[in-house]
Order: C-alpha cells, then structure tokens, then sequence
C-alpha cells in the first residue's frame, strides 16, 4: 500500500513537471512491443499515439519520430534497454500534421526484481530554438561570409570525412579566378568581392545539392563531388568552366573568367592533401598555358608547390619608371580603366576616383579641346589599321586645368575581359627636350 501510495505521488510529480514544461512522456513495454506517448493537457493524460509491433514491424521512423532520424533513435533504445540510466538523444518528432521538429528524449529503463528489464519510460521536450542557434553558431565557424560556401578549415574537414567513408570514385576540383588581381585593382576590392560572390553562386546553380563547395583561401574555391569518375563529370566540368561569368560595375556586367583543374579518388590519391595536390599540378598546368581552361590530372604532371606566376599588377604598374593608363580602344566609349601613381603625380590627381570624377571616366576628356580632333582621328586610324604601336604628342590636361606637353606611347591589347584596350605610357615632352637636347636638336 504504502509502494503504491509512493508511485502514485512519483507519476503526479512527473505530471505536474511534464504539464508545466510542455513535455511529452513516452512508455515503450518490452514484453507488448507496445510504444505509447502521452501529451499532459488540462491535468489529465492524452494519448497521442499508441503503436503495438513497434520492434517488431521497425516503426521507429515511421510515426512519431522523422525517418531521417530512425536509426538515431533505434540505437538510443536498444542502449537504454541493455543498461541502467538516462539515455538522452535529439531527434526530430512529429505530431498530427505539424513539421518535424528537434525534440530531446530522455530515456531511462526500469527493470523486474530478477533484473530484466521490463518497461522504458521517459520524457522529451522541444528543443528546435537551442537546435537553430546551436547551427547559426556553427555555421558562422564553418560558411566563409562573402560566398556562403564552406570556409577553408570546415571544407578539409567534411572532405576528409567524406573520403574516409567513401567506397567508390569521387573527384576533386580547385578551380579559380583568371587576373583576379586585375580586377581588383582596376574595379577595387569591392567588385572584386562581387566576382567572388558570383562564382561561388554560379557553383551553387551548377554543382549536385550534395557537392561539398569551399573557398580555399583569395579566389580560390575546391569542390568534392563523390560517387563520379572522370568520365561522369569531364564534358560537365568544361561546360562549367566555359560558362559566362560576370560582375556587376556601376549598372554594366562585366565578364571574367576561371581556370579549373580535378583529379580523381582513389585512382591518383588515398587522402585529401594528395587529392588536393593532383588538382593543383593540373590548375598550374592550364595557368601555364593560357588560362580560362579546364584539365584533369594525369601522371607525369609535376606535383610541386605552386609558385605566384609572374608578378602582381599593380607592383609592376607602380613601379614602372613613367605614368602609365589603362583605358578602352573603343571609338564610342573610351572608359578609363586603371591610372598608375606616377600619373596621378605628374597630372596632379588626388586618386583615382577624383581622376574618373573629372575626366567623366573618358581618355577624350584628358586631351586639350583644340587637339581632340587632330588626336582622336590618329587614336582611331591606330584602331582601324590594327597597329600594336603609336606615338602622339599633345597636351595633357592637369586636375587643377592646365595643360602638360606630353609623348604618348601606346599599343592596342587585346583582353579576355574587356576586348581591345590600350595600355598607355606617357612621358613629360618638356624633360625629354632637357635631357636628350642633343638630340631634339640633331
């Protein structure tokens, strides 16, 4: 009498607590096979579902909790049934109609007096707001900002899982930005950011739901795709990789373009670094000859640590011994592209930005009013014969609105990017005359 008094003030005390918490309790029999839950509404017990053969017929993931989670939930089971104490698992539970959500069990087994367990009983309760902090917590740790793709720790860490539990073929790619530093110095490291974004974007749209997409680092992105070969994803890969990209630069799009090397698992590598290696030898190979490429690793390529190719543009531009200018070889839009410091210094410009402000962004703007005519018609002859060289001689106006005799050494490059350009060296006419007088003279 006085045990069950003692029972009936336990199941009042859980009662109480489940009811005030918003709790669920459920009650699995082991000898019924029975699995029952209960809701606590208006202080009487409500059952929710009350499943028989729920061993025997698997039902662990088709009624109350979400299939995705029924082997979660079958081993947090098992483990309470075999052992003594509180076994606690997250799994996501359903009821009625509503949309799964994380809910917390704890489970705890009771046994008979000859030890064998008899019954489990425990309660669960929502936890689905703890659960999407807990994930914006750990996606600020893992998701790069800019592109919302895996950062570089996070992504060597799923991709090392991911192979280890791979039984089959997967491939990696590390791809990246062809003269990205070429846009960030002409376009500023914010549309640079852009050309990131929409890269990252373009893998999005492209790649499987269940490709593994990081940013290794700059401009750099890897890509895992498992369960391909290299046929399965080789026309894929150079469908990708030809596909036009662009940014956006004050309301025009602007194209860029990418360089993409892969390798195969396991067939050239047993681990990531090898497998990210292989995909690098092959990156480097297609840098080597000509960019905006696509190749698979092979043996023989080189595996080496992958040197800077060639210069940055900016150190070399700022370095030049004179003023240097980048500007479009078009008759109807003769955009300023890019102004090294030594002519921001010789025309007497703050910065770029107040050079574009004052010339409107056009090469025309920079020539004396009574030359343009006379310059631009040599500037378009040079244009229309498809001459790589011109000299011109004119003045050259200054912020402050006066004018500089200058020589004007051009050459019509032709860029992936922005079509035909001219790069542009000016040198001061009256330093010429005073240092080589003898010559002018002669």
């Amino acid at each position: 009498m006085r045990e069950q008094k003692e029972q009936e003030k336990q199941n009042e005390l859980l009662r109480v607590v489940a009811e005030q918490n918003h709790e669920r309790l459920i009650e699995y029999d082991v000898k019924e096979d029975r699995a029952v839950v209960y809701a606590i509404e208006n202080d009487r017990f409500e059952v929710l579902f009350d499943i028989e053969d729920y061993v025997k017929k698997n039902h662990y993931g088709s009624v109350f909790i979400d299939p995705e989670d029924k082997k979660v939930f079958r081993r947090a089971m098992h483990a309470c049934l075999q052992k003594e104490g509180t076994v606690t698992v997250d799994v996501r539970y359903c009821e009625k109609e509503n949309q799964p959500e994380w809910y917390r069990f704890y489970l705890v087994s009771i046994a008979e007096e000859d030890g064998k367990t008899d019954r489990m009983v425990g309660r669960f309760c929502c936890v689905q707001q703890e659960k999407a902090i807990t994930e914006r917590m750990r996606r600020r740790a893992e998701i790069d900002v800019l592109t919302n793709v895996y950062n570089h720790k996070a992504f060597e860490e799923y991709c090392a899982k991911e192979l280890a539990e791979c039984t089959t073929n997967a491939l990696f790619v590390m791809l990246d930005i062809d003269d990205f530093k070429f846009i960030n110095d002409i376009y500023g490291h914010v549309y640079g950011d852009k050309a990131l974004r929409s890269l990252a974007d373009s893998m999005k749209a492209f790649f499987p739901s269940d490709a593994l997409l990081g940013r290794n680092g700059g401009d750099e992105f890897c890509i895992l795709l498992k369960n391909y070969s290299y046929e399965d994803v080789k026309e894929k890969l150079q469908q990708f990789t030809m596909a036009p990209k662009t940014f956006s630069y004050k309301g025009k799009e602007y194209p860029f373009y990418i360089s993409l090397g892969y390798s195969e698992y396991p067939t050239f590598a047993s681990n990531r670094s090898q497998l990210m290696r292989c995909a690098d030898a092959a990156l480097y190979e297609i840098k080597l000859h000509g960019k905006n490429g696509c190749m698979a690793y092979r043996e023989g390529l080189e595996l080496r640590v992958r040197k800077q190719l060639g210069f940055a543009f900016r150190d070399i531009s700022e370095h030049l011994p004179g003023a240097f200018i980048i500007y479009r070889a078009d008759k109807e839009d003769d955009e300023l592209f890019y102004a090294n410091q030594e002519f921001l210094h010789m025309a007497g410009y703050k910065d770029m930005d107040e050079l574009f402000r004052l010339t409107k962004k056009s090469f025309s703007n920079l020539i004396r009013e009574d030359e343009k005519k006379k310059i631009e018609a040599s500037i378009w002859k040079q244009i229309d014969n498809g001459n790589g060289n011109d000299y011109i001689h004119f003045h050259l106006r200054r912020a402050d609105g006066s004018y500089l005799s200058v020589l004007d050494h051009g050459r019509i490059v032709e860029s992936q990017q922005y079509g035909k350009v001219f790069y542009v060296l000016f040198m001061d006419w009256e330093d010429m005359k005073s240092h080589y007088s003898e010559k002018f003279s002669g």
